[in-house]
Formats: C-alpha cells, sequence, structure tokens
C-alpha cells in the first residue's frame, strides 16, 4: 500500500474515502475495494481513487479488474510515474512481462529517482532469464536507495546464476546485514555456499533458514542437495518429493508414489521425468524394484530400446502413447526413497544396460580402420530453452568443440563425435589438427549411441546424457565438470560411486575450461 498522501475527490464525503484508505491500510482489502467503488459511483473519472483501486485489486489477485482501473487513471493523468509503476506490477503478475517492461520505463522515463520502478524491472527481467540486465536494474535502484534489502538479495541471486559467485556473496551478505532474520536471504546464501563448495558453511545458512521457515520447500531441497552432495543418501530421498511444489499448476496430476512394499499380481509404472541423464542414471532402480513388483517404465521414444535391456523390468513403453494399465504409479527420481537407496547400495550391478550384441559389432567394424584409440567427445548439453534455470546450467556446464583444440594434436587418437542436437554442427569444423569423424546422422536412439559407445576406448565429454549412458555400460568415461557440480557428483573426488568407470576433471575455478583441458590432454598423453 503507497504511503503517498492522496487527495480525495473534491465534493465528496471525505468519510468515504478515508476509511477506504484505512481499510486497505489494513489489509482489508474486500472492505477497501468496496469503498473505492463507492466512491467512484460519486466520481467515476478521480484518478487517484481508481489508481487506489487497481492496487486493491492487484493485492487481491484480480489483475485483469486491477489493470483496466489503472489505464482508466492513466487516461486522466498520463505522465504520473506512480499510475505507471502500478500498471507493471499488474502486468507481471498477469506475466506480460514485455508490456511489464514498457510500463516501468514510462516510470523511469517520467521520474529517474523512482528506486522501486527500477527493482522491480529488475524482476521483470530476471522473470525473462535476462540476468545481466537485471543486476543492472538492481545496482540502479541500489544506487538511488542503499537500504532496499531485497534490492541486493535479488542481485546476489542473479550474479548467483551467471557464475559470478563472489559478487554474489558480497551482494546477500548485505542483505542479510540490512534484515538478519530473513530465511530466504539466508536460503539463497546456503545455495551460493553449496555450489562454491563451502559446504559447512551452506548447512549453517541453509538450517537457519528452516528453523525461521521449517515448511519452505525451497531450503528443504537444498538441504537435500547439501546432504546428497556429502554422501548422506538414506534419509534424505523424502524431500525430493517436494519438488513439484516449484511447478504449480504443471506439476504431475493425479495419485503418485510407492511405498516400496511388494506387489503380488498389480503393476508399478515408473514414469520418466527430467533429463535423458536422469532416467539413465536412475533406471537402475527399476531393476530393484522389480524384485517386488511388475514393473512398467513409461520413457520417451529414444530410449526405449535401450531401457528394454534392464534386468527384470517386464516393459518399456514409449511416454508418447497412452499409459498401460497399472495399480500403481512413481516418477523415475522417486525410486530411491521406497527403497532405501544408500551409499553402501552404489554402483549395484555394472553395466546395468546394454547394447545390442549385432550394433555393437557393425560399429566396430565401422571405427576399425581409425588410426590409433577410438575416443568419443560430447562438448554441449540441451539448452532446454523455455526452462530458464535448466538453460543457466547448462551454459556453465556445456563447452564448443573449439576449447578441445589441445587434444586433437595428442598423438595415436582417432577422434568420434557423439554429439546430438546444441553444439551438433560445431563438428563439421573440428579444430586444426583433430581428426573427428562425425556419423551422429545414424544415432536415433540411445541404443545405437550406445553401440557405438562400445566400440570406443574412452568417452571425454561434458556432464550430460552420454556421461551416464557411458557408466551405466561400463565404459571408460572422462567427464569434464562445472565448477558448481550437481550434488550426484559430491565433492572433490575424482571418481563417482555411481559409475566405477569414471574419471571425473573439475574446473578448479568457474567458467575455468582451460585448466580442465590442459589436464586431460595430459591424462590422455600418459594413458
Amino acid at each position: 500500500m503507497t504511503d503517498i498522501a492522496i487527495q480525495a475527490p473534491p465534493g465528496l464525503p471525505g468519510q468515504w474515502f478515508a476509511q477506504a484508505i484505512r481499510h486497505h491500510h489494513a489489509g482489508q482489502l474486500a472492505n477497501a475495494t468496496a469503498l473505492y467503488r463507492q466512491v467512484l459511483t460519486v466520481a467515476p473519472a478521480h484518478p487517484d481513487t481508481l489508481y487506489l483501486a487497481g492496487l486493491a485489486e492487484h493485492q487481491a489477485g484480480r489483475n485483469d479488474m486491477a489493470l483496466r482501473a489503472i489505464d482508466a487513471a492513466i487516461q486522466q493523468v498520463p505522465n504520473l510515474a506512480r499510475y505507471h509503476e502500478a500498471r507493471g506490477h499488474a502486468l507481471r503478475a498477469l506475466e506480460r512481462f514485455d508490456d511489464a517492461l514498457t510500463a516501468f520505463r514510462q516510470a523511469i522515463r517520467i521520474d529517474p529517482g523512482m528506486a522501486v520502478a527500477h527493482y522491480n524491472m529488475g524482476l521483470v527481467l530476471q522473470s525473462l532469464d535476462r540476468m545481466d540486465e537485471a543486476a543492472d536494474a538492481y545496482r540502479a535502484a541500489l544506487r538511488l536507495d542503499a537500504t532496499m534489502m531485497m534490492a541486493h538479495n535479488n542481485l546476489g541471486l542473479t550474479l548467483h546464476n551467471v557464475g559470478r559467485f563472489d559478487e554474489a556473496e558480497q551482494s546477500l551478505r548485505t542483505a542479510l546485514t540490512l534484515s538478519p532474520n530473513t530465511a530466504e536471504v539466508m536460503y539463497n546464501l546456503g545455495s551460493l555456499m553449496t555450489d562454491t563448495g563451502r559446504l559447512d558453511e551452506a548447512r549453517t545458512w541453509l538450517e537457519a533458514a528452516l528453523k525461521l521457515a521449517p515448511d519452505n520447500f525451497l531450503s528443504r531441497i537444498g538441504m537435500m542437495n547439501l546432504n546428497l552432495k556429502c554422501g548422506q543418501l538414506r534419509g534424505n530421498w523424502l524431500d525430493q518429493e517436494t519438488r513439484w511444489q516449484a511447478l504449480g499448476p504443471a506439476a504431475p496430476d493425479g495419485e503418485w508414489g510407492w511405498d516400496g512394499r511388494g506387489l503380488d499380481d498389480g503393476t508399478l509404472l515408473v514414469v520418466h521425468e527430467q533429463g535423458f541423464g536422469d532416467s539413465l542414471q536412475f533406471c537402475r532402480f527399476a531393476s530393484l524394484a522389480a524384485q517386488r513388483a511388475r514393473v512398467v517404465l513409461s520413457v520417451p521414444p529414444q530410449l526405449v530400446r535401450l531401457l528394454s535391456s534392464l534386468e527384470g523390468v517386464a516393459a518399456v513403453v514409449s511416454n508418447e502413447e497412452p499409459a498401460p494399465a497399472y495399480e500403481h504409479r512413481t516418477l523415475m527420481l522417486s525410486l530411491p526413497h521406497p527403497l532405501a537407496i544408500g551409499m553402501e547400495d552404489l554402483p549395484g550391478p555394472i553395466p546395468y544396460l546394454h547394447a545390442d550384441a549385432a550394433d555393437i559389432a557393425r560399429w566396430r567394424d565401422r571405427v576399425a580402420p581409425l588410426p590409433g584409440r577410438k575416443v568419443g567427445l560430447v562438448w554441449a548439453g540441451n539448452p532446454r530453452l523455455g526452462f530458464a534455470a535448466a538453460n543457466r546450467l547448462d551454459i556453465r556446464r556445456s563447452m564448443h568443440l573449439a576449447q578441445f583444440a589441445p587434444l586433437g594434436t595428442v598423438p595415436g587418437v582417432s577422434f568420434v563425435s557423439l554429439q546430438k542436437g546444441a553444439g551438433e554442427a560445431e563438428a563439421a569444423n573440428p579444430p586444426e589438427g583433430m581428426a573427428l569423424h562425425d556419423w551422429t546422422a545414424e544415432l536415433h536412439d540411445f541404443a545405437e549411441t550406445a553401440a557405438l559407445i562400445c566400440a570406443l576406448d574412452l568417452v571425454i565429454c561434458v556432464d550430460t546424457s552420454v556421461a551416464h549412458l557411458a557408466g551405466a555400460l561400463g565404459r571408460p568415461v572422462w567427464m569434464l565438470n562445472r565448477f558448481d557440480s550437481d550434488w550426484r557428483w559430491m565433492t572433490e573426488r575424482s571418481d563417482s560411486p555411481w559409475y566405477p568407470s569414471m574419471r571425473m576433471f573439475r574446473q578448479p575455478a568457474p567458467g575455468d575450461w582451460t585448466s580442465v583441458i590442459a589436464a586431460v590432454r595430459t591424462a590422455l598423453e600418459e594413458s
């Protein structure tokens, strides 16, 4: 609610307007809205009443009505910054982000010193995943008002998202100085500390956040990720079930979940979620579940043929087809909790996925003429456009083929592209001196890729589905890992409990792929 002094419409009984303002200040939006409407029956074009009515409608979640009222106010007084700023709020709530940006920019043009308009423009830019611009907007707000705690907090978030971790920490600590008991800032600091490998500090901040807000699902997920990163698996899978709260209406519908009990005559449908790599990693637990139930997997068509090699699974069907009959269903990443998976259960039988013998033989014949060791390369992940958080992560984990140039001069090595999707076209122009062979047009599903991997001596790849695929096949794989590593790769290790055949090469600093490639080149020369 605004603190701006606003005058009642001329000639109107003053108590109506004053009562509406009092109710509005008290958060009694229904009473305030009713009184604003009463005022407007007498003074239908009074701009401040329209503006305040629009604010109340916005605060009550009726943003279409809010927009109509605020637009009517702007018709009467086009050049009042607070009207355009309020319009931006309603448009942002309606997810009309480009229009919201226009509204906030208009407010700033009218009143360049309006710190809150800069801040709210930052929120919209953050929603559009335009992180550098969002950071600039927050900085502009803070130049005008350095006490805006949430501007410091959100500046820290944007800097974290673009990998500028030291600056992010400084902003978040400033926010906490301004508001020492804010769970959101504590969670953000905990998340940052987790990503930078300062795990004891991360635990301190996440515990503090949970103490203030025990039911906050982001803090619970943050603590779960920290525990999993520390290798504390059993007892920490349950909080993973809160992951769908972040999706709101996009969360899976209906009844989900399986408690791990045996189903004598029933079918357990296990459904793919998230990325290909997640299913390739977690499908091993479907074989354990198959000891207690008839298990059917529903996965993308690219995985059907390969996952059909899982031991004990009754059937694997495409998720593009109607699901078969089942008594219980669960999600792939929900399997570890009812099965009580701990570190001692890893990795399980390796390999747990198998390529077709005839396909392997065919690819061995194809690669046999290549001189020296045959090494597969993957340099980029899936950008998942439209999923901002996943896309930001992909930027940090992905490389370009040109960055692999130092490997091309290692003698006695022939390289084979395994890169599909984003970055695939780069194989047509390998770095000078690199012998790179590209048959990816023939890799129509993961079973075919698996067969080619089985015909190679080694796979070198970034953190993407092929790393999981090679590990699940028991094939030698060197994974190039970003500084803010995912929980599943733990910390400081050069191996992986999930995949005995994996060797890890980690960035020593955010974005430092040069050091990683130098270490890989040395290892390739010495192996």
